[in-house]
């Protein structure tokens, strides 16, 4: 008997009713009012069916979708972290003094708190041009830097100074404080470096031809010199910074985008757009993401004490590796799996026009504790009631997709395609009411995928305009994306 079992969808959706449209029960919780949306259209949820074509000799699938509306009255004293806004790319990241935690940075000044990292303000979205965020000794502040030179201070860092009103020859792309606190140093993509507060100048690229425009700065434990990378990862060292080796003489897969020094200061690492790492001195190599397709590294991060690194993505996903991990995941195949179905949902979107969505980390933290549930309990949805007391920034509207497959069904690519031929579940994708997604993903012991994709907007972003159904077409190319499976 030929294996081919019928394959459903089993929705518990309205099939794309707009938001505005579904009545629920109120329930209220600490001054909050939760609506949880159910069908108000003509046929119940619980009875819609959908074939999915067979392919590749079928293995059984199910497949969900709940698009559940959430609005949250919150009052004064709501918690300020925000996450990355939809138009906005994240450009820097910054480990707390222990590991446990970090801020990102998007390119409209926002800033985004996770672990043990407390936000200390942020811009507001009031900009388009942030690129940098260096935490103040102490690690209770931090500086956020624009590419126009200006510096706005948060928390215990002091302002000592910026290029406000300066006609610059080259956009500012990183700065780095001295071990005081007392000041810092800006260094620009020709090289040239001010100084500001305590900080001495030791030298710069400013009057020399370069390869490559200069992309990182980082300071020596001393404050008594710095290094400075190029893109083709050519190191200059100024003061007492000492010469550990670089890579100005290899030919590189992508560019060279940041540096950091490592726990001791006598080595440092570079970090490349596909996530490669390269360590030169006492600088630990802890693992890497190069080899993996990506192009969208946009910061690293170390652990203060060398034990480890964070890396970010321009969409908002954070890697740890080394110490770095127990906060951010560590390279797996699940994380492989959530990141190729993040980057498939976004191609999807960006085809047709539409703004991308951030990577929400509190709601990839509960997607992929439910994933995990799934596996234990059976498939159905989580209660979105539940994800949304458990956020600590607020989310005025959440929706859920999710996905079981095993065999030829269990990887990122036939996971994205089986929901994105699903009208509900690709509104849910292409809704441009939601801006944020976390996706989480577990296989199981015996092979079996499970996918939980969470999607959100957060309360500062105020009430959406819901665009509703869209057709599959046209569709992205997607051929150059990875395809992991359990």
């Amino acid at each position: 008997m030929a294996n081919t079992h019928s394959t459903y969808f089993t929705t518990h959706s309205d099939g794309g009713c707009p938001p505005a449209r579904r009545r629920n029960p109120v329930r209220h919780r600490h001054g909050t009012r939760a609506l949880i949306a159910e069908s108000d259209c003509d046929h119940p949820p619980a009875r819609r069916r959908n074939p999915v074509r067979h392919r590749h000799g079928t293995r059984a699938l199910i497949a969900g979708v709940v698009l559940a509306l959430f609005v949250s009255l919150v009052g004064p004293g709501a918690n300020p972290v925000s996450a990355a806004t939809a138009t906005s790319r994240v450009v820097a990241i910054a480990s707390t003094a222990r590991g446990g935690g970090y801020w990102t940075l998007s390119s409209d000044g926002r800033v985004v708190a996770v672990g043990d990292a407390v936000h200390r303000g942020d811009l507001g979205g009031s900009v388009g041009n942030a690129m940098g965020l260096t935490p103040s000794p102490t690690y209770r502040g931090y500086w956020i830097t624009t590419s126009d030179g200006r510096v706005s201070a948060f928390g215990d860092a002091g302002f000592h100074g910026d290029l406000s009103g300066v006609a610059l020859s080259a956009p500012v792309v990183a700065m780095a404080a001295t071990p005081s606190g007392a000041g810092y140093w800006l260094v620009a993509s020709d090289g040239g470096v001010f100084s500001f507060g305590d900080a001495r100048f030791h030298g710069s690229t400013g009057g020399m031809r370069l390869n490559r425009p200069v992309v990182g700065m980082s300071p020596t434990a001393s404050g008594a010199g710095y290094w400075l990378v190029a893109s083709d990862g050519g190191i200059f060292a100024f003061g007492d910074a000492r010469f550990h080796g670089s890579t100005g003489g290899m030919r590189l897969d992508r560019p060279v985008i940041g540096m950091s020094t490592s726990g001791s200061g006598a080595g440092y690492l570079l970090v490349a757009s596909d996530g490669g790492i390269f360590t030169f001195g006492s600088a630990r190599f802890e693992g890497s993401l190069g080899g993996r397709g990506l192009t969208d590294i946009s910061g690293v991060a170390p652990v203060p004490d060398g034990s480890g690194y964070f890396l970010a993505r321009s969409g908002g996903q954070v890697i740890g590796f080394g110490r770095a991990s127990a906060v951010a995941p560590a390279p797996s195949r699940e994380a492989d799996i959530a990141s190729e179905i993040f980057t498939r949902v976004n191609l999807e979107r960006t085809r047709r026009g539409l703004p991308e969505l951030a990577w929400d980390p509190e709601l990839a933290t509960t997607a992929g504790a439910w994933s995990v549930q799934m596996s234990r309990t059976g498939f159905s949805h989580s209660n979105l009631t539940s994800v949304s007391a458990s956020l600590a920034t607020p989310h005025s509207y959440l929706g859920e997709n999710i996905y079981w497959g095993w065999g030829t069904w269990a990887d990122s690519d036939t996971a994205h395609s089986v929901l994105f031929e699903s009208a509900p579940h690709r509104e849910a994708m292409l809704e441009t009411g939601y801006t944020t997604v976390g996706i989480g993903v577990y296989c199981d012991a015996s092979g079996k995928l499970w996918v939980t994709e969470q999607f959100g907007r957060l309360d500062s972003q105020g009430s959406p305009a819901w665009s509703g159904p869209r057709s599959q077409s046209p569709r992205a190319d997607v051929s150059s994306v990875a395809n992991t499976s359990c």
